[in-house]
């Protein structure tokens, strides 16, 4: 766990610890292990990170361990988002949603809403914006009154995603959101800074969008940016520049993934660049 923290553990590591925390019985662990091996797995090839997700919520709800549970079925939600299934995605994450209302965990029920109302925006339903706005009434006094970096770029892009889902013309990020994209590669979030790009470009905001492309592509960069990264970089450079060449390579990295929403919105521009 230390050397996770550092930076430097692999999934063998996460593997190990579950062995031998299932040895001793200490559930907990084992439920924890699990998750973040599967996490450690998806950041590479998501379909991998399927078992281990299974094994976790398995152990989390033999064992009374709701919100662990809640957690790793919060990651199978994400993961096969990714991975194009959002039917089954929408169902995990409403799992999820039922559990995190019921017994207040706020930041789990918070992460989870970041992925379906992905889905919602897209598919247009605007019962899950409805459903985000009874639950956000009552949540958001226990959040910082002051949000962090993370917390002011997915208010920004969470803020379209309700008003796509509701049909309401969406609202303009705030210019600062520029300066509060960092090197994450949670999908969630990366779907956020393509939102607030996307949205700056299409309000004729061209300054924003290629400043925080800018950003973003910096992120990309670093030697410990995921494939995810790497295409999400370079479909919103095909988006500001009209590069096909950015939005080809865009669609060769998602493909690799596979992440199948990445793919589409790469080909689309590559066409539309051509």
């Amino acid at each position: 766990m230390i050397r996770d923290e550092l930076g430097s553990s692999d999934p063998g590591d996460w593997a190990a610890l579950g062995e031998r925390a299932r040895a001793l019985e200490r559930w907990p662990q084992v439920a924890l292990a699990a998750r973040a091996h599967a996490m450690q797995l998806a950041s590479t090839t998501p379909a991998d990170a399927l078992e281990a997700l299974a094994e976790g919520i398995e152990v989390a709800s033999a064992h009374g361990l709701r919100e662990q549970a809640g957690w790793a079925e919060y990651g199978l939600c994400e993961t096969l988002w990714v991975l194009g299934d959002w039917d089954a995605a929408l169902a995990a994450g409403c799992r999820v949603l039922d559990v995190g209302e019921r017994f207040a965990y706020e930041r789990l029920t918070f992460r989870t809403f970041l992925v379906v109302l992905q889905i919602a925006a897209v598919r247009r339903d605007a019962s899950l914006a409805e459903r985000w706005d009874r639950w956000w009434a009552l949540a958001h006094q226990h959040f910082p009154p002051t949000p962090s970096p993370y917390g002011r770029l997915n208010r920004g892009a969470y803020l379209v995603w309700l008003a796509q889902a509701a049909g309401r013309p969406a609202p303009l990020p705030p210019p600062d959101v520029v300066e509060a994209i960092q090197p994450m590669a949670n999908p969630h979030y990366l779907g956020g800074v393509e939102t607030i790009i996307r949205t700056w470009l299409d309000a004729g905001r061209l300054d924003l969008a290629t400043a925080a492309a800018g950003r973003w592509a910096a992120c990309a960069e670093d030697a410990a940016a995921t494939g995810l990264m790497r295409a999400s970089s370079a479909l919103v450079d095909s988006w500001v520049t009209g590069s096909a060449d950015s939005a080809r390579r865009a669609e060769q990295l998602a493909a690799a993934v596979p992440a199948p929403f990445w793919e589409s919105r790469a080909r689309a521009a590559a066409g539309a660049s051509d």
